[in-house]
């Protein structure tokens, strides 16, 4: 165990150094928010390209670690769905227990995956991104809009416009 928390630590000493930084706005915020573009358009993407199309994987494997994954993406999504329903919670309460409970932080997975298991673990990180990131995107857009509350006889595709107030994207 400690062998792990010696190898993961610099990952979160990283994560409050950069979060210390952007509260105290040093370097700017202007420089965070281009870093954040920066990051989940070119060099997020250009990583798992590499890593997929490099990677040699037995077909076997690939199916067999694609319905562990999402076999627990959609177990964590029922869970987020069923249990906060049965609780009685409002839909806006729903809507934030779904995205926790469903909702994965990839490059925290792939920092860590690498540290602890080194190529190895990058590439099958990578590979379970690569599975995740659209499932999830999609499963969890189609939930939310449809758990948001909208005025009768408007449709999902109006809720999601910025005009109305919807999801900014």
């Amino acid at each position: 165990m400690l062998v792990t928390a010696i190898a993961i630590a610099p990952i979160f000493g990283i994560i409050v150094l950069g979060h210390l930084l952007r509260r105290g706005g040093i370097p700017s915020f202007e420089f965070w928010n281009l870093n954040d573009k920066l990051v989940y358009w070119v060099l997020m993407p250009s990583l798992l390209f590499h890593k997929m199309s490099t990677a040699d994987f037995d077909p076997s494997l690939v199916g067999s670690y694609a319905a562990v994954v999402l076999g627990a993406f959609g177990a964590a999504l029922a869970a987020g769905l069923i249990l906060p329903k049965l609780l009685g919670y409002a839909a806006p309460v729903r809507s934030s227990v779904l995205q926790g409970a469903a909702r994965h932080n990839i490059f925290i997975v792939l920092a860590v995956s690498e540290r602890l298991y080194g190529q190895e673990g990058l590439t099958l990180a990578a590979l379970g991104a690569a599975m995740l990131i659209p499932t999830t995107n999609i499963s969890m857009v189609t939930l939310m809009v449809g758990m948001a509350s909208r005025p009768a006889g408007s449709s999902v595709l109006k809720a999601m416009t910025p005009a109305s107030g919807g999801l900014p994207f």
